[in-house]
């Protein structure tokens, strides 16, 4: 209603509006649809390569740790370390070896004994990475 600000003194005019989208047919929330979905796909694919990449790299942290585990435990025999170690103290009782001498050697003795036991640990700590990697129990170690 309006009284005095249109063409005509006191007009009442009603208005309808409707939107009818006879040739448009939701192309925008199609094309946003599509976009979606592509991304998505996208999202997808980097995360499948990011998950193949990690497998990767985790089998070959294990099969690089697994190698050293076995090259310490071929060069250090610890039966063999043990009954030296077992050696040097019977010869330090007998007075045969000096007290510097023993220390020496037992600190050897304690850095090789240290360094076997963190490659093993190492080797575990690779397959479980591995497993984490793989979502699934692939080595039984």
């Amino acid at each position: 209603w309006d009284r005095n600000g249109g063409p005509f003194d006191n007009y009442v005019g009603v208005g309808f509006s409707v939107s009818v989208p006879i040739f448009d047919r939701n192309q925008g929330g199609i094309h946003r649809a599509q976009a979606a979905l592509a991304q998505s796909r996208e999202q997808l694919d980097d995360v499948r390569q990011r998950a193949a990449t990690d497998v990767a790299v985790a089998r070959e942290n294990f099969v690089r740790s697994l190698r050293l585990e076995q090259t310490v435990a071929g060069d250090h025999d610890k039966t063999h370390i043990d009954g030296l170690f077992q050696s040097v103290t019977d010869n330090y009782r007998r007075r045969n070896i000096s007290l510097l001498e023993f220390v020496d050697f037992y600190n050897t003795y304690k850095e090789a004994m240290l360094q076997m036991a963190s490659v093993k640990a190492n080797v575990f700590i690779t397959a479980e990475e591995l497993n984490s990697a793989a979502g699934r129990q692939v080595i039984k170690y």
